[in-house]
């Protein structure tokens, strides 16, 4: 799903850009709630993993390129559970 809502936020950035909204100088915060997935998005090295998709290479590479920020949400909390979860 991370690499779904990476998609998506930059096609809005590119987006935004062409319209000369607003500045995309600074990474654009995603939420996640899989701490593991977070984990490995932060993590420059592939040890311990057997498969990597190409999609998810690119997580790595928008975080690189300052596109995006990951960080973590428990997910008690998590605001986007609300029509998901009981």
């Amino acid at each position: 799903a991370i690499d779904e809502a990476t998609k998506e936020v930059l096609s809005l950035r590119h987006r935004c850009d062409d319209m000369s909204l607003p500045d995309t100088s600074i990474p654009t915060p995603v939420f996640n709630d899989n701490s593991g997935a977070v984990q490995w998005s932060k993590n420059t090295t592939t040890k311990g993993l057997r498969h990597v998709n190409v999609r998810h290479c690119a997580v790595r590479d928008s975080i690189s390129a300052r596109e995006i920020a990951i960080f973590h949400v428990s997910g008690k909390v998590n605001p986007s559970d609300i029509f998901t979860k009981e």
